[in-house]
């Protein structure tokens, strides 16, 4: 008969145990990791927030361009004071928006120049005239920059198939 104080193990959970701790013991005498350097541990330690301005820029100029393309095919239009910005959401989440003007040329004479609001939603809203201010002139905006992105806007724009045969595009 066992004897109260002494612990009778299965074979069986004695070899679990075993291997318990053979696995921590190889694990806690691993060798430290080295520290990136150069490029790796720029790339590495890169705040994935500081990558989302560009992601955004790049998201928010294509839906923008997408969107005058698609209203205006055969229209020239011009870009001005074009610049990004984000909102924070309830939630703590910045939203990012595009706010700029923008004219289109009819019968040889330009119009007037037309605010615009590309916001990045799900997929993404553009809002124009007065409804593009409400956005715009929001004074929780934080801009990211002050470089106009207008020329940005109009290279991308013109780049697009069919777009380079439309006169005065200048």
């Amino acid at each position: 008969k066992p004897q109260p104080d002494s612990i009778n193990l299965h074979p069986k959970t004695m070899h679990r145990y075993l291997i318990l701790l053979t696995f921590l013991l190889l694990a806690s005498c691993r060798p430290a990791i080295a520290p990136n350097t150069g490029a790796e541990a720029t790339q590495a330690s890169a705040d994935p927030a500081d990558q989302a301005p560009d992601a955004a820029l790049q998201f928010l100029l294509s839906a923008c361009v997408s969107d005058f393309n698609l209203q205006n095919q055969t229209t020239p239009i011009q870009f001005s004071t074009t610049a990004l910005g984000y909102m924070t959401s309830p939630a703590g989440e910045k939203v990012y928006l595009l706010c700029g003007q923008f004219r289109s040329k009819t019968q040889e004479k330009w119009g007037e120049w037309i605010p615009f609001t590309t916001i990045r939603t799900l997929d993404y809203e553009q809002w124009l005239g007065d409804q593009a201010l409400h956005y715009c002139r929001d004074s929780t905006v934080v801009w990211v920059s002050d470089n106009d992105l207008s020329p940005a806007l109009k290279a991308r724009l013109d780049s697009l198939p069919g777009r380079s045969h439309i006169p005065g595009t200048e």
